[in-house]
């Protein structure tokens, strides 16, 4: 533990300089508007963060810091009166190293819309789905780990953004609440990214196509502290990848169900969802092929606690579980998370401390190695 913790300490020094830039950068946060007048606005925000991991039994692991999650957006609103408003937003990712071997440069959402506050919310572009805004986000609570168990960011592509179950691509929304009750719909045009490779069998066509997704979520306010959420998706896809040259009817279909619960200093939230060719194989240990799963099902917990007044701004205690299973193999992911979280400068800032322990299994129930992870993470909202 000592030599852990000692670990910590030198991490927390290399990544120190994030902190002395940010650190000075505080002070112009009010400058995130950059422009403002009686019908415009122009917003500039963002976030830059590192993380360093140690690996349980895994030598060769560097422990080097690296960006976790850094991006910056834009947001131009203006107000058109009778109560409408409407707004662009775009957001990209950045590695704040400049490693060449990272892939996290790249659009995270980009959307226009219209807003009223009887009538709702109409959004066009690339954007959190409904399912993620009214339901998944109430367990995307820890600050490294999470989010393994309930689908958002899986799938064909990055993000989530090919069935539309994350940051879903070239989609339509509307949000509105009706007194207690929140809901959302969301449509995804198509999208064809399919190919034609030629090899010893000849020309054939590989990729996915995706004819249309569609979405639903509603979230009821039971009481001021306690609310229930629920999600359905679908996804029209043809698979050219699981026999090359030929269309798989690979249509993704999943569902979840979540509970939230937030009396004083408390947040206690759990979901549970079943996902039908959307999880991938190589998730779990003991697949050869990458391919989409049939059946998966998986929940996601959190219980933290909000400790005031011992120093400035809050300190978080939290703990959870993530635990995905494969429906056709005794293949599992579950992974127990506990961590610290101190939020400070007007909740700019986040420095945690976040723990790991494993108990997975492969499609044979045999147990893989590795047991969990050890980090720490610095993060600046701007």
């Amino acid at each position: 533990m000592k030599r852990l913790v000692a670990c910590v300490l030198a991490r927390l020094y290399q990544c120190g300089f994030v902190i002395a830039v940010i650190s000075g950068a505080s002070g112009a946060a009010s400058a995130a508007i950059v422009y403002e007048s009686a019908d415009n606005r122009l917003i500039v925000s963002g976030r830059l963060a590192t993380a360093s991991i140690w690996r349980h039994d895994v030598p060769e692991d560097d422990h080097d810091p690296r960006d976790y999650g850094s991006r910056i957006r834009g947001i131009a609103e203006h107000v058109f009166g009778n109560g409408w408003s409407g707004l662009v937003l775009s957001e990209w990712a950045f590695d704040a190293y400049q490693d060449n071997a990272t892939s996290n440069r790249f659009k995270r959402e980009q959307y226009a819309g219209l807003s009223h506050p009887r009538y709702g919310t109409v959004l066009a572009g690339k954007q959190y789905s409904v399912w993620y805004d009214l339901v998944a986000s109430w367990t995307d609570y820890f600050s490294i780990n999470g989010l393994a168990a309930q689908g958002t960011f899986g799938g064909r592509r990055l993000a989530g953004a090919f069935e539309g179950i994350g940051r879903a691509d070239r989609a339509v929304s509307y949000r509105n609440r009706f007194g207690n009750l929140n809901v959302g719909v969301m449509w995804q045009a198509p999208r064809n990214a399919r190919r034609e490779e030629t090899g010893v069998a000849g020309t054939q066509t590989r990729g996915v196509q995706r004819d249309r997704s569609l979405q639903a979520a509603a979230a009821w306010h039971l009481a001021p502290s306690l609310s229930i959420a629920g999600a359905i998706a679908h996804s029209d896809i043809d698979d050219y990848d699981e026999t090359p040259g030929t269309r798989v009817d690979a249509d993704m279909t999943a569902g979840l169900l979540g509970l939230r619960w937030t009396p004083g200093h408390w947040y206690l939230a759990a979901i549970g969802g079943t996902y039908h060719n959307l999880i991938r194989a190589p998730s779990f240990t003991g697949y050869r092929r990458d391919r989409a799963l049939d059946t998966a099902h998986g929940t996601e917990s959190v219980a933290a606690y909000r400790l005031e007044n011992i120093a400035p701004g809050s300190v978080q205690l939290y703990t959870g579980l993530n635990a995905l299973f494969d429906g056709h193999s005794a293949a599992r992911n579950v992974t127990f998370i506990q961590g610290i979280r101190w939020v400070f400068f007007d909740a700019r800032a986040i420095v945690a401390f976040e723990h790991t322990e494993t108990d997975d299994r492969d499609t044979d129930g045999q147990t893989p190695a590795g047991d969990g992870q050890t980090g720490v993470l610095l993060r600046y909202n701007f």
